[in-house]
């Protein structure tokens, strides 16, 4: 056998096997999105599902920049905005696995540098889960927060706090109630830093995304122009279908994430798993187990069955209950969904943020697959 057709039937094997699990969805389905996309005047999107064996699908419609009319790609890289933090807390999850930090430990022993105005301090201070379940008491954002001209991509991740500390004031007691905190997610990427000694972003790139496979993913600062330029990825837009380039931003942890269809999948992929990788522990079981899952507030109290835990929101809609995430950053709306009862999931990013659209429509066409 000559050289030459020793690598042809090498590359027709490696063809072959990455297409049995990875493949386009159905033409179908992605008329209806493509439907979906024109009526409800949006730009584009890129998805990825995950069937109950374990086979990825991916796709895409719409444009990728309409100033261009380039079209989007599968493989055209997005912004995902808050599902970002479905991630700060699988990274966290990893630390608490490898005993290098406990969720039920103060912040404090983390970040004493941050003196919290906490009333109930003594007998409820802010942990580590508090921040993970958004039940720490503090409140949400602040403008400047996240639209700043004088935002870096490597600003120190404590000037989200010290320029204004009354942000550091905490509202109700710890543990009892949810109210949504980007701030929070903020204070976790900072305990990553103060636990391994180095920056978020690289150590998550590094010990989380690598790992899982998720190779066209990152934490770092990616634009579609200016220093931190990629080709591939897509244009944001806002209404009106005017484009949009990511920017800077003080609580980055909170919303800064670049990855594909692909790489949501096989994150999906694993939040439906044992929490193994190579027959390895990698994230105990009992923490992906406890996602979506509210912690003693007082909702919980109520018997209530949506909450907020590790990452996730339990989301009853269209009839199934499953673990979800939703993102929405200037220029981008996203939405990851896995349903560990039946081995599915799905992940879909649009490049356009809009005022009106009615994106559950989409979360309507996979869960009705």
């Amino acid at each position: 056998m000559t050289l030459k057709k020793c690598f042809y039937i090498f590359y027709l094997l490696i063809f072959c096997l990455t297409d049995s699990v990875v493949a386009q969805t159905d033409q179908d389905l992605k008329n209806e999105i493509s439907k979906a996309l024109i009526e409800e005047g949006l730009t584009g999107a890129v998805w990825s599902m995950v069937d109950a064996d374990g086979k990825i699908t991916m796709d895409a419609a719409g444009l990728n920049s309409k100033e261009t009319g380039k079209p989007l790609k599968p493989t055209d890289r997005v912004n995902i905005g808050s599902i970002t933090k479905t991630l700060i807390a699988t990274g966290i999850l990893r630390l608490a696995t490898e005993n290098k930090l406990d969720l039920n430990n103060p912040v404090g022993n983390y970040l004493p540098q941050f003196t919290f105005d906490n009333q109930w301090q003594a007998s409820n201070p802010i942990t580590v889960r508090h921040l993970l379940d958004h039940t720490s008491g503090l409140t949400d954002i602040r403008l400047w927060q996240i639209f700043s001209e004088h935002a870096k991509p490597n600003s120190p991740l404590e000037f989200a706090f010290t320029q204004h500390p009354n942000v550091l004031k905490v509202h109700a007691p710890p543990g009892e109630v949810f109210s949504y905190s980007n701030m929070g997610y903020t204070l976790l990427a900072m305990i990553i830093e103060s636990v391994t000694n180095e920056k978020y972003e690289s150590c998550l790139d590094r010990n989380l995304l690598a790992p899982l496979g998720m190779t066209n993913s990152t934490f770092q600062f990616v634009s579609q122009v200016g220093d931190n330029a990629d080709a591939n990825l897509a244009f944001g837009h806002l209404d009106n279908q005017i484009i949009y380039a990511a920017l800077p931003m003080y609580l980055r942890p909170a919303g800064q994430f670049t990855t594909t269809a692909y790489d949501m999948a096989k994150f999906a992929q694993f939040l439906l798993s044992d929490g193994t990788i190579n027959g390895q522990e990698f994230i105990h079981h009992d923490y992906l187990s406890q996602m979506g899952q509210a912690q003693n507030t007082v909702s919980k109290q109520k018997g209530l069955l949506v909450g907020y835990g590790l990452g996730a929101m339990t989301r009853d809609r269209h009839g199934v209950v499953g673990l979800a995430h939703s993102g929405n950053i200037v220029g981008y709306h996203a939405m990851l969904y896995w349903f560990p009862k039946f081995k599915k999931a799905f992940f879909i990013s649009h490049n356009m943020d809009s005022e009106t659209a009615n994106y559950e429509r989409f979360n309507a066409i996979f869960i009705n697959i």
